[in-house]
C-alpha cells in the first residue's frame, strides 16, 4: 500500500509523524499527501513534518504553528480554525 493511496478505514489520529517523506514527492505528490494525512487526522489532531518540511504553500487544511513550520494543526473545516497552542514554548 502507498501513502497515496486512498484509505478510509485506517482510523482517526490525534498525531501523525511524517518525517523526512514529503521531499521525495513532486508538488502534485505533496497536495494528495497532504490531503490523505488531513483525512486521517482527528479533528483537533496535530501533523508533525521534518525540520525542512512544511505544509505552507502546499495546502490550506492545516494551521501551521508560526514559530515551527513543521508542526500543523488539522483545519476542521474552513469555519472553524482551531487556536494553536505549544505546552512548554
Amino acid at each position: 500500500m502507498s501513502v497515496l493511496d486512498e484509505t478510509s478505514s485506517s482510523g482517526c489520529f490525534d498525531v501523525i509523524c511524517c518525517r523526512n517523506l514529503m521531499l521525495y514527492f513532486d508538488a502534485d505528490g505533496k497536495k494528495t499527501l497532504l490531503k490523505r494525512l488531513h483525512g486521517a487526522l482527528a479533528p483537533d489532531g496535530y501533523l508533525l513534518l521534518g525540520a525542512t518540511e512544511t505544509s505552507l504553500g502546499v495546502s490550506d487544511d492545516f494551521m501551521v504553528a508560526p514559530q515551527h513550520h513543521w508542526l500543523s494543526a488539522r483545519r476542521p473545516d474552513a469555519h472553524a480554525r482551531p487556536a494553536l497552542r505549544l505546552v512548554g514554548s
